[in-house]
């Protein structure tokens, strides 16, 4: 189920968009489709279509492409959830690979299969397309989708998805944010962040408390 208070949508995304993941022209139009966007990803009553699936990407979800996946595609995506996991910890592994290999087929289809880590590396590297890189709104909004579908078709058996996450400050840095999904058995929260890596790559899935203080891939913990 969605566990996350709508109301608090509009916070983080008021929070992150204009910050330091997200900017460009145009921003109050992309603020107010993003916000509607992702109020539609936290509804229950949402039933996404796999031939017709809402992807995020210009920064600040300023576009939003409908992406169609074959059953041959989606069947290659969940043919390892046919048999349920063992452990919600090997559930979090499986859901970190799964991330990045729907975003390795769905940028096929967008053009985001150049999309770089993070929000301005691909200013660091020229010779990518740079129309359709991706912040941590599009990321974070592409997760909860892909992370919906799966709930949707009830492939998700040891975690509850809360929904956007942010984090900034003093301590945590720049305003950024994730999406965070919690232990059904302990109540442990833990964050899938696929913002940090290339298009394709496994999100990263970290324990929110030490997210929320602003880790980065590379720090231990």
């Amino acid at each position: 189920m969605i566990v996350m208070n709508v109301s608090k949508v509009s916070f983080i995304l008021g929070l992150v968009l204009g910050s330091f993941c997200a900017f460009g022209k145009g921003m109050p139009n992309a603020s107010e489709i993003a916000r509607l966007h992702v109020k539609k990803l936290h509804d229950s009553e949402t039933i996404f279509d796999l031939n017709s699936l809402p992807v995020c990407s210009r920064y600040g979800c300023l576009k939003i492409t409908n992406v169609s996946l074959t059953n041959e595609q989606w069947g290659s995506v969940v043919a390892a959830f046919n048999t349920r996991t063992v452990s919600a910890a090997k559930e979090r592994k499986l859901l970190s690979v799964v991330i990045g290999q729907i975003e390795a087929i769905v940028g096929a289809k967008n053009n985001t299969h150049s999309d770089v880590g993070g929000t301005f590396n691909i200013y660091l590297n020229p010779g990518q397309g740079k129309s359709e890189q991706m912040d941590c709104i599009d990321e974070s909004a592409n997760t909860l989708l892909y992370l919906r579908i799966l709930q949707q078709q009830r492939k998700l058996y040891w975690h509850d998805i809360y929904g956007l996450s942010g984090r900034g400050g003093i301590r945590a840095g720049y305003p950024h944010t994730a999406v965070l999904i919690i232990d059904k058995k302990t109540g442990q929260k833990y964050i899938i962040d696929s913002w940090f890596h290339d298009n394709g790559e496994p999100a990263e899935v970290v324990p929110h408390k030490v997210w929320k203080k602003g880790w980065k891939p590379g720090e231990k913990y």
